[in-house]
């Protein structure tokens, strides 16, 4: 939960590896670690889930949709994470076998324009200064995730008006909160690849699933995922997925926000430490280099 301590306990050589490194800008931690900084392309997807059980985001996608648009993922990844992500407009990340992923329509839509389409929606759907949306903004105890949110409800509440209650809870109260229902109205989602496949990240959303915190329940959906299990060759089975995700993204039941890079430090002594889209990293690779004996 405390990316500064860890950082501070590398630095004092208690650990050969970080799990993470703080939010600090790219350049100076480049100037700081050198090579020890490890930093690569990674198949996981941070998102935002809505609450699609009750209302007011389970009755109206244009009020979902606005919540999405209004969110500046460039200036998030740069100035918030600023550690190589990339803004997310879909659910898969680039990089995934065999997989061309889906895209939100107005991806290549200026930020401003992106605005403007979400102010309309979120007129459209009653909201405005006279009746502000009230939305509560769930996530688990992070310095970087606390940053991040922080930005989030700023831009909802700069862009819609939306007055922005957030709460944060240590990570096992909140998985728990998440797994039993409990999430207010949005709250901190995303994803981080267990194999190198779409549907991996795509059956989280499937009705029924363990991990389907946001509540989706759509029959063309669960569909399209079926026809994928029964396609016969990798390409259709790919061409299937692609479509369950483009469906996906337009009932907004998600608000994509980035793509995950891995980001570590690790001792020069570590050997067999090797950049990978899983970011797996056995232990029967890893190996300390042994130290050169001091001539007598």
């Amino acid at each position: 939960e405390d990316a500064a301590s860890e950082l501070q306990r590398f630095e004092a050589g208690g650990l050969h590896i970080t799990e993470t490194v703080p939010p600090q800008p790219l350049p100076q931690l480049r100037t700081r670690f050198g090579s020890q900084l490890r930093i690569s392309p990674y198949l996981g997807a941070m998102w935002l889930g809505l609450n699609l059980r009750r209302a007011p985001l389970k009755d109206d996608a244009r009020l979902r949709e606005a919540l999405s648009l209004a969110i500046d993922r460039d200036k998030l990844t740069r100035y918030i994470t600023g550690l190589g992500e990339s803004p997310a407009y879909g659910l898969v990340p680039d990089g995934v076998a065999g997989y061309t992923p889906a895209s939100l329509p107005w991806a290549r839509y200026s930020q401003a324009a992106r605005e403007a389409r979400a102010r309309r929606l979120y007129d459209e759907a009653g909201y405005g200064d006279d009746r502000p949306l009230q939305i509560e903004l769930r996530y688990n105890t992070s310095t970087p995730l606390r940053r991040m949110n922080l930005a989030i409800a700023a831009m909802w509440r700069e862009v819609l008006g939306a007055r922005v209650t957030l709460r944060n809870e240590e990570w096992k109260v909140f998985v728990g909160n998440r797994k039993q229902g409990v999430i207010t109205e949005a709250f901190r989602g995303g994803w981080i690849a267990d194999v190198n496949d779409a549907r991996n990240f795509l059956a989280n959303f499937e009705r029924g699933g363990a991990t389907n915190w946001s509540g989706v329940d759509d029959p063309r959906f669960d569909a399209l995922m079926d026809a994928a299990d029964a396609a016969t060759t990798p390409a259709e089975r790919a061409r299937r997925l692609q479509l369950a995700e483009a469906h996906l993204l337009s009932l907004h039941a998600i608000v994509p926000v980035y793509f995950y890079t891995s980001k570590h430090l690790v001792r020069p002594e570590v050997l067999g430490f090797e950049a990978n889209p899983l970011d797996h990293h056995p232990s029967r690779w890893l190996r300390l280099r042994t130290p050169v004996a001091a001539k007598p």
